[in-house]
Order: C-alpha cells, then sequence, then structure tokens
C-alpha cells in the first residue's frame, strides 16, 4: 500500500477543498503505523517505510523530505521543462526548454528556479531548531506555496502531520532501543532478548532483508 493525503493544488480556486487537515494526516499517520505493526509481514505501507527510513538514516529518501531544488526536474510533452512534475502544464513554471539545450546556468535564471531556492533557503532560516529538518526540509515546497498564491511564506502545511509520525517513530524507536524488552528487535542483536510485538526495528529488519 502506499497512501497520500488529498493535496491542496495551484490549479484550483479553492485549494482546500479536497484536502486533509494537517493534525488529521498526522493521526492517520500513525493509525498507519499501527496497523501496519499489527499485520508486519502480511502487508507493507511504503510511506510508514520511507518515514522509518527517514528517521533511521537521517537523510529524506522520497522527494517530499529532500533538497529538490535543481536536482530534480520534470518535462512536459513540448519539451517545457519544470523543477517538479507537479507543475507541468503551468506556463508560470517554466525553467527552460529541452530543445534550447539550456544549462544549470540558463535554468537558475527562471523564476521558478529563484522560487525553489527561495523556500531552501527560508527553511533553512526557519526550521533550523526543528530535530527533524535533516530528513524533513519543510516537506514539499509545492505544498508550501499552493496556498499562497505561488509565494514562499511557510513550509508545507502539512508539517504538523510530518511532526507528529517522526516524533511517533523516533520515541518508540529509543523506547526500543534504550527502554524496554517488550519489543522484538532480537534480530538486530539487541541486548533484551525477548520477541513479543513488533515495534519499528522490525520494520527496517523487513526493508533490510528485501
Amino acid at each position: 500500500l502506499k497512501l497520500h493525503p488529498a493535496l491542496p493544488s495551484l490549479r484550483s480556486d479553492d485549494p482546500k477543498e479536497w484536502a486533509l487537515e494537517p493534525e488529521a494526516y498526522g493521526e492517520l499517520l500513525v493509525y498507519l503505523l499501527d496497523r501496519y505493526l499489527e499485520n508486519l509481514g502480511k502487508i507493507e505501507v511504503m510511506n510508514i517505510n520511507d518515514l522509518c527510513r527517514c528517521i533511521f538514516t537521517r537523510h529524506g529518501t522520497v522527494c517530499t523530505f529532500v533538497d529538490c531544488m535543481g536536482s530534480t526536474l520534470a518535462f512536459g510533452p513540448d519539451g517545457s521543462i519544470y523543477p517538479c512534475y507537479r507543475f507541468v502544464g503551468m506556463p508560470e513554471y517554466v525553467m527552460g526548454n529541452v530543445y534550447d539545450r539550456p544549462t544549470a546556468d540558463d535554468l537558475a535564471q527562471s523564476d521558478a528556479w529563484k522560487l525553489m531556492h527561495a523556500f531552501k533557503e527560508y527553511v533553512d532560516r526557519e526550521c533550523g531548531e526543528c530535530p527533524h529538518i535533516k530528513y524533513c526540509r519543510g516537506g514539499c515546497p509545492y505544498n508550501a506555496i499552493a496556498l499562497t498564491d505561488g509565494k514562499v511564506r511557510g513550509v508545507d502545511p502539512h508539517c504538523i502531520a510530518y511532526k507528529r509520525i517522526f516524533d511517533e517513530i523516533t520515541d518508540r524507536l529509543n523506547e526500543e532501543m534504550f527502554g524496554s524488552a517488550d519489543i522484538e528487535m532480537g534480530g538486530f542483536g539487541s541486548p533484551f532478548g525477548r520477541k513479543k510485538k513488533p515495534g519499528i526495528m522490525s520494520i527496517l529488519q523487513t526493508m533490510a532483508t528485501k
């Protein structure tokens, strides 16, 4: 399974009409984590895998949680170059065209490129004290500007949800590693020994064996 909430859109006059509220999304992610653990070995929830991997590696592993500026591009059928597939079809976010063979420096002169880097600078400035900044990076820049008419005025509005699930996974992982014998960790050479209910380490072990 890979589940995502409905997201705000730059194409809509009412971008929040179908969007799930961040608080509700955070609780949904915790719910999915619990159901995943109850059915580990029977199902795989890729969202939860990605979130656990972020924390364990201290690095974002999906585009929502990485510095995608300049390293991720999307191409329209007419050759237009965009900073992400979510912008395809919107002329104001075109950075160049493949037929012109632009260099990275050429793309960097576009308004869309400058907007993406303005978001990166905003995250560095406003999220510097957040314990999750290394593997969250303020979330998705598209989500951040979808509610502000294409302006950088905040981070991804799902920040609340990301903090909720990142805190939950971190707390559980710390408990498993340092504070409880009631979690399954034997496959990692844990000194706690007993195997009872699966935990975050069980998810990481499942991913490592694939």
